[in-house]
């Protein structure tokens, strides 16, 4: 919520300025068509009065009429001569008439009122040319009319020729356009339009209203953007609601042209425009929305994710330690089981060695009583002189001793746990010291062993057994 109003607030400030910048720039061009279409009306107003008015000065000079005017009647052929220019022109009607308003020539029969009242006329009667414009009581007709002095020998006045141009005939050719168009003579009064339901209404300057040729008043709303002037209307389908009002104006021939141009094309295009920038701010802001959410999203997983990591890894260096821990701990275990287990080993070694001591001690008494009777049997050998059996005597005697250093050598390795050095053992000797180690137990328990071994010399079968 806190990111979607500033965004709804940001396309529409954004989407307003848009639709104002394109309604501007579309009213602007529809003010330049507008101009063009009024100066269009304008000019070929201008050219065809200027048409009549040329008429107007040529026919004034014509010889077949300026005899009239010096006194002779009214002739069918100066009529038809005007009724002939009358339909080759467009003209409404043509009059040749006195400066006195009496018609000498006409292309019709009727002839107009109070002509000496008209400015027109009297500027005509009095050298100059005249034009102005108005309606036909009669009829209901709106005439441009033109006079052109005719001038005798001596440069006097002595006609007026006067021709009458149809209005309606002049409009036939802009009507119906999507433009609407309005001439207003110097009274504010529209006499010329392509709506012809808006003939004969006055627009008073600066009133937002339009009254109607029986004094009703129409009220409208009048606004401003930029430098166009709006008028919003209600006078009919041929009359746009929302209009430009353009403003051109024609003094030579005393009328001012308005145009009241549609303005639903600009404000449909702006608010295309508009409604264009609109939604692409919308879809640029939700993308950033959602853009941001991911974001967001993504930055609370990865936090939630250092968080757990964190925790884990917490937990896991915790429990490193506690395995560490363990493991040490097992570790010293298991140097102690093995020191105890050594332990039991020496203990074994040294119950088994209490065991066999008695029997050690015999093996030991033995060879010892034997190398003292080999003493002394080679000390009488030696006095009687013989001495190869002192030489076998002290041969026994050194074998008795070799013995012994080996139940003694034997000994110390079991109870030190001493480990020999690996080298090539005598196989025969090892057996031999064996038995020689357990052959007072064996004969304490009544027991009895023997071992064949290999012919070496020195060597042979020996049988150890009880006493």
């Amino acid at each position: 919520m806190l990111f979607l109003l500033p965004m709804l607030a940001l396309v529409l400030i954004a989407s307003g300025g848009v639709w104002r910048y394109g309604y501007l720039q579309h009213l602007q061009q529809l003010s330049q068509r507008g101009m063009a279409e009024v100066a269009l009306v304008l000019d070929g107003l201008a050219s065809e009065l200027q048409r009549y008015r040329d008429k107007a000065v040529l026919l004034a000079e014509h010889p077949a009429l300026t005899p009239l005017a010096r006194g002779a009647g009214r002739t069918a052929r100066a009529d038809a001569l005007l009724l002939t220019a009358a339909d080759r022109t467009g003209a409404a009607a043509i009059y040749f008439v006195a400066p006195d308003g009496q018609v000498l020539a006409g292309s019709h029969d009727t002839p107009p009122h109070d002509l000496q009242k008209t400015d027109y006329f009297q500027r005509a009667t009095n050298g100059a040319l005249g034009a102005g414009h108005g309606t036909d009581p009669e009829s209901g007709r709106r005439l441009f009319m033109f006079a052109a002095p005719s001038f005798d020998a001596t440069g006097k006045i002595q006609a007026v020729m006067l021709v009458e141009a149809d209005a309606e005939n002049i409009e036939i050719g802009w009507r119906g356009g999507p433009t609407a168009i309005l001439l207003l003579d110097d009274s504010n009064r529209i006499f010329m339009s392509n709506r012809s339901e808006l003939l004969g209404w006055t627009h008073p300057p600066g009133e937002a209203s339009l009254v109607h040729g029986d004094g009703r008043e129409v009220q409208f709303r009048q606004s401003d953007i930029g430098p166009h002037e709006i008028w919003h209307l209600d006078l009919g389908p041929y009359l746009p609601g929302t209009a430009l009002r353009l403003t051109r104006t024609r003094p030579h021939i005393g009328m001012t042209g308005e145009a009241l141009v549609d303005t639903a094309p600009a404000r449909q295009i702006a608010w295309l425009q508009a409604g264009a920038v609109g939604t692409a701010l919308l879809l640029l802001g939700t993308l950033l929305h959602v853009v941001q959410e991911r974001r967001r999203t993504l930055a609370r997983a990865n936090a939630d994710l250092e968080k757990r990591v964190a925790e884990r890894t917490t937990t896991l260096t915790r429990t490193n330690e506690a395995l560490r821990r363990e493991i040490h701990e097992r570790q010293e275990a298991e140097a102690a089981l093995k020191r105890a287990q050594a332990d039991l080993v020496q203990a074994g070694k040294l119950s088994a060695l209490g065991q066999l001591s008695a029997g050690i001690s015999h093996e030991l008494n033995q060879p010892l009583m034997a190398i003292q009777q080999f003493t002394t049997n080679a000390r009488a050998f030696r006095d009687r002189g013989e001495p190869g059996k002192t030489a076998e005597n002290l041969g026994s005697i050194e074998d008795m001793a070799q013995r012994m250093s080996r139940i003694i050598r034997n000994l110390r390795a079991f109870v030190r746990n001493e480990n020999e050095p690996m080298s090539r053992v005598d196989i025969v000797r090892v057996i031999n010291a064996a038995l020689e180690l357990t052959e007072a137990k064996l004969r304490q328990e009544g027991g009895d062993s023997a071992v064949d071994t290999p012919a070496i010399p020195g060597s042979g079968p020996r049988r150890r057994g009880a006493a």
